[in-house]
């Protein structure tokens, strides 16, 4: 998460000799192991002179820490581009702020920070690397904010279990509801998917009908009825 990402700590990590792979924060400058500033100008400048789509370097960031790391930079496609810089535009409009070059330059590449050894991870596994981690926090974001798997009332200690229980196994239903739908989906269209936290955040406005279901306010057929009118 973008929001943890600060010199403490990375600092923190590195310290325990951990290891932490992230998106770069747009906001922090990069040096190079001489400490001298990295220009994206420069940098935008090597990749239409090269022709390449991804770049590596030794850098050091924040400049009060000098932290090392290696940088990733990944050039996207036009198409990914042009929705970045539509989005980065309407964000700055909304602040009523303006959007500089250098923010502009940025929305046209992907940018990855990692302390693991090239040996062990090497550049053309880092973004199917960080992409898979990502997702491992998707899961723990809906168990939060959609099962609120983390709000516990003050009762006894075997109705928490049974609580906790219950609130896994409905993690467990809806996570394969969401795998089958994702994989029909991809049946479909390979290069398409189905939003984990769109699909759950779904589920969760499904749920609160389906409890008039079991206190039989609501018959099946009834509940059906109204929740695929809902898709």
């Amino acid at each position: 998460d973008l929001g943890y990402i600060t010199p403490k700590y990375l600092k923190a990590i590195i310290q325990k000799e951990a290891c932490f792979l992230n998106r770069m924060p747009s906001q922090i400058n990069v040096y190079s192991v001489e400490k001298k500033l990295i220009n994206w100008k420069d940098i935008n400048g090597k990749f239409n002179k090269t022709g390449v789509n991804i770049i590596e370097m030794e850098v050091l960031i924040y400049e009060k820490h000098n932290l090392p790391c290696r940088l990733i930079i990944e050039r996207v496609d036009d198409n990914e581009y042009k929705r970045r810089l539509k989005h980065a535009e309407s964000s700055a409009k909304s602040r009523n702020v303006g959007l500089s070059e250098r923010h502009k330059m940025r929305c046209r590449y992907n940018t990855f920070i990692t302390n693991v050894d090239k040996k062990v991870l090497p550049v053309e596994k880092i973004k199917k690397t960080y992409y898979l981690r990502w997702q491992i926090e998707l899961v723990f974001k809906t168990w939060k904010s959609f099962f609120e798997i983390d709000k516990v009332k003050k009762v006894k200690k075997e109705r928490m279990k049974c609580q906790l229980l219950a609130k896994l196994l409905w993690i467990v239903l809806n996570w394969r509801l969401f795998n089958t739908c994702n994989r029909h989906v991809q049946k479909q269209n390979p290069s398409e998917g189905v939003s984990a936290l769109k699909f759950f955040k779904r589920c969760f406005s499904f749920s609160q009908t389906l409890r008039q279901v079991i206190l039989k306010q609501l018959t099946m057929s009834q509940w059906l009825k109204k929740t695929s009118s809902h898709l």
